[in-house]
């Protein structure tokens, strides 16, 4: 299972201010991850992704790929 288990965000931004996430994505099976994927973010007032969350953006993750079991990496993206 490939799951992100730390995010870094602003606490507040203005309306147009670009911000800077960082997370770390961390591999907890016994086998690789292969193939390359996407880490998409969204905006969201719950713990449940939905129709009513909006997308701001991704990243491809083409570089930090296959990701080996037991390992992790750490991104950050404007």
């Amino acid at each position: 299972m490939v799951a992100s288990d730390t995010l870094s965000v602003p606490g507040t931004v203005a309306l147009g201010e670009t911000i800077q996430v960082e997370y770390t994505v961390n591999n907890n099976a016994d086998v690789e991850a292969l193939g390359n994927w996407y880490d998409y973010f969204y905006l969201s007032d719950d713990d449940t992704l939905d129709n009513y969350d909006t997308y701001i953006g991704g990243r491809y993750t083409g570089s930090d790929t296959p990701l080996a079991a037991q390992s992790s990496y750490t991104a950050t993206t404007d």
